[in-house]
């Protein structure tokens, strides 16, 4: 079963990394550790593969303290969530102010990460089935342990894996020991379909969460692990 990966993968090598990174050049002047990040514009067109994540982290620090990027017109800092929605008066709460800030921020990260997987033919939900079920082996996964894991909760999941068998995707059988259990798994069409998408998605993973340093990352997801638990009380 043809799905035009050819056409699909080169869509996804002509996606352009969203400013500032598009519009910086690459600060090293020669490939370093095997790296073929050209030296002129950081983007996906001028490869065959993502720059590695040296290049991706200091780029981005240089983008966000100015170094060198002022002529482009960079700002020395992001915006803040009021800046970015032009609000005219100041936030109720600081609570309010940290909601909002999550919701756009979640908004802005779906926007990227859905333009990057429907260049390769697949939607945010269809790619976090996919691999879920790539995760799960050979043995395949019940329908609603699928539903269960996915990020973005659907109470649509039987219908979005029916369409998703339509395609050849996923396969699906009745378990011999409980008829009402369904048990899905990736089919060869499934993994040809997402493999193309891990390099980029993985280079959109560093690009996103560029400025923050290791400590950083680790206080965020425990910041955000205990909004999280307390939203879903």
């Amino acid at each position: 079963m043809g799905f035009g990966l050819r056409v699909r993968t080169s869509s996804i090598r002509s996606y352009q990394v969203p400013p500032p990174l598009a519009r910086l050049p690459c600060p090293h002047a020669a490939p370093h550790n095997g790296c073929t990040h050209p030296t002129s514009k950081w983007d996906f067109a001028n490869t065959a593969k993502p720059p590695c994540r040296t290049c991706r982290k200091t780029d981005y620090a240089l983008a966000m303290s100015g170094v060198g990027a002022m002529s482009e017109g960079l700002v020395t800092r992001p915006p803040s969530i009021g800046e970015d929605i032009k609000q005219q008066k100041p936030f109720r709460t600081r609570n309010q102010e940290v909601y909002l800030g999550l919701v756009r921020a979640a908004d802005d990260l779906k926007r990227r990460t859905s333009a990057v997987l429907e260049a390769g033919g697949v939607t945010l939900q269809q790619y976090n089935v996919l691999r879920i079920l790539r995760g799960a082996g050979k043995e395949g996964l019940p329908t609603l342990t699928i539903g269960e894991r996915m990020i973005e909760r659907t109470p649509g999941v039987t219908r979005l894996i029916d369409r998703m068998e339509r395609k050849g995707w996923v396969a699906r059988k009745r378990c011999t020991e409980d008829r009402r259990r369904v048990w899905c798994k990736i089919t060869e069409e499934g993994l040809a379909l997402i493999e193309p998408l891990d390099e980029p998605v993985n280079a959109l993973d560093d690009f996103s969460h560029g400025p923050l340093d290791e400590t950083e990352l680790s206080r965020l997801v425990d910041y955000l692990d205990r909004i999280r638990a307390h939203a879903g009380t």
